[in-house]
């Protein structure tokens, strides 16, 4: 599970305000509360990546090769109105992409389909998901079903509502919105599908009562999502920047979060399918200001060790940590391997994101440089 040698690195160019790990209001902060890269599950060597230029939202397409990246032209998907809260989740369709963001006009949740044409992208019509100022939006692609999304948003009620978004071409269509009542007051969520599970996803959030990450285990038919859920919150911790992944082999959930100890480290620990909830696990023995985790595919990947892939700045450095899981109901842990450097030395790095490239041995991490934070976004390819 080492790092290559010499991971490849793309530096996504500023342009006046531009911001590549940014989210609704006010600074650079919080990359890993939201999906700002996506990597393509049937064109596997591209991915895109959002920024913001003047409040206006943009796509790169990103090309790799081997572990050499290319970034392509920046397109503009939405100019009217200020963006925020931006997801962007690749579809099984090839080419296909989705992206969700809050619009500036209303604050409305917005969806729009965008297309993959060799390294650049095109764009279809924005549609208004919901005609209501909602916040801490998340977007996952169905990778098992072709044109299906689900996308979420906390609602007026502080609650987690979900819809399917089916795409036509490249117009979306979305469905009605179901509502949970758990987690309570819902923040910065991140929404993940069952990659063996037709229909089957989660979303991984705080909750507004003291911090504590939660997991929603749900399910969607057609255009519905089902009103029936297995909820688990953390309750003998609290953290921060909670994100989540399926184990492939096992249907269980794999949680990531900085636990609020003194100081924060980085935590993982499995959630069961049944909604059981397992020991943690740190990753670090030094303070966290960023965590992030993606599961790899084991089914392309026989060698076990490797099931998940975290990444955390530590002390201002990024690192990246493989890891697997295994256990019995109710004693489940994670079992950690050595911590490699994705950026070495003391480079002051900042809000770090993971993504998976479905290919047996890469993963691909996403942060801003500490020299200039808000308007430089690097983009690395690594061998994992």
């Amino acid at each position: 599970t080492q790092v290559a040698a010499s991971p490849t690195t793309q530096t996504i160019p500023a342009t006046g305000s531009n911001k590549v790990l940014y989210w609704g209001g006010g600074s650079s902060t919080g990359a890993t509360y939201y999906s700002y890269m996506s990597t393509h599950p049937t064109d596997t060597t591209k991915s895109v990546v959002l920024s913001t230029s003047s409040s206006a939202g943009y796509a790169r397409v990103l090309v790799r090769d081997d572990v050499t990246l290319t970034l392509g032209t920046a397109v503009q998907y939405e100019a009217s109105n200020t963006v925020s809260y931006q997801q962007v989740a690749c579809g099984k369709v090839s080419g296909q992409f989705l992206i969700h963001y809050k619009d500036g006009s209303g604050g409305y949740p917005t969806v729009i389909v965008g297309t993959i044409s060799g390294s650049n992208c095109s764009f279809g019509t924005p549609v208004v998901a919901i005609s209501s100022d909602y916040y801490y939006l998340s977007c996952a692609a169905d990778i098992l079903t072709d044109n299906k999304y689900i996308i979420g948003y906390k609602n007026n009620s502080s609650q987690i509502a979900a819809s399917v978004v089916t795409v036509s071409n490249t117009v979306p269509s979305v469905g009605s919105a179901t509502s949970f009542t758990n987690p309570p007051n819902p923040e910065h969520t991140d929404c993940f599908f069952n990659p063996n599970v037709a229909g089957a996803f989660a979303f991984v959030s705080l909750t507004g009562v003291g911090d504590k990450p939660a997991v929603l285990q749900c399910t969607y038919s057609g255009t519905s999502v089902s009103g029936t859920a297995t909820y688990t919150a953390v309750t003998d911790d609290s953290g921060k920047d909670a994100r989540g992944a399926y184990d492939a082999t096992t249907g269980n959930i794999v949680i990531a979060y900085r636990d609020k100890g003194s100081p924060y480290y980085g935590a993982v620990r499995v959630i069961e399918a049944n909604g059981t909830l397992n020991t943690k696990v740190n990753v670090s023995s030094s303070a966290l200001s960023a965590v992030g985790v993606r599961c790899i595919d084991v089914a392309a990947d026989p060698d076990v060790t490797t099931q998940f892939s975290t990444i955390f700045n530590e002390s201002g450095n990024v690192f990246a940590r493989g890891f697997y899981t295994s256990g019995s109901t109710g004693s489940m842990t994670c079992t950690l391997n050595t911590k490699v450097a994705v950026v070495a030395g003391a480079q002051n790095y900042q809000d770090v994101s993971i993504d998976y490239c479905y290919d047996a041995s890469k993963f691909q991490s996403l942060w801003t440089d500490g020299a200039n934070e808000v308007n430089n976004g690097t983009v690395q390819v690594s061998q994992g």
